[in-house]
């Protein structure tokens, strides 16, 4: 798969190759190939400078968007086992007693997400 994105890249770098759509049908975010591989490199960079290693777990907690898209794929280009997690709503139990077990039973010592789900998750966590 990583092989498959840089061949497209080199050969289609300018065309658009992911692209997520707003509840509305409406285009909310598009990505080239090129801000694909140039997304997934400066974060598995950043990732490895912050001290996960090949092998580490993490967990992705990221909402419906590309960005999971891109954390996923800086896992795989990092060596690091990416562990999806759909995040919990703060204001309910169910959700983060969910997501609790899951991040137990694997393991995982990291966590990745958005800036706009940690947004989302404070102004919650302030009004509950």
């Amino acid at each position: 798969m990583l092989k498959r994105l840089e061949t497209n890249a080199s050969v289609h770098g300018k065309k658009d190759a992911l692209t997520f759509l707003s509840t509305s049908g409406a285009i909310e975010t598009k990505l080239t190939y090129d801000d694909i591989v140039n997304e997934t490199n400066t974060l598995a960079a950043n990732l490895a400078a912050s001290g996960l290693k090949k092998g580490d777990l993490a967990v992705l907690v990221f909402p419906p968007s590309l960005d999971f898209i891109i954390a996923f794929i800086a896992c795989l280009k990092a060596g690091i086992v990416a562990v999806p997690v759909f995040p919990p709503h703060p204001a309910r139990k169910d959700t983060l007693i969910m997501f609790t077990k899951i991040v137990e039973e694997s393991g995982a010592k990291f966590a990745l997400t958005s800036a706009s789900y940690s947004h989302m998750k404070k102004l919650a966590c302030k009004s509950v």
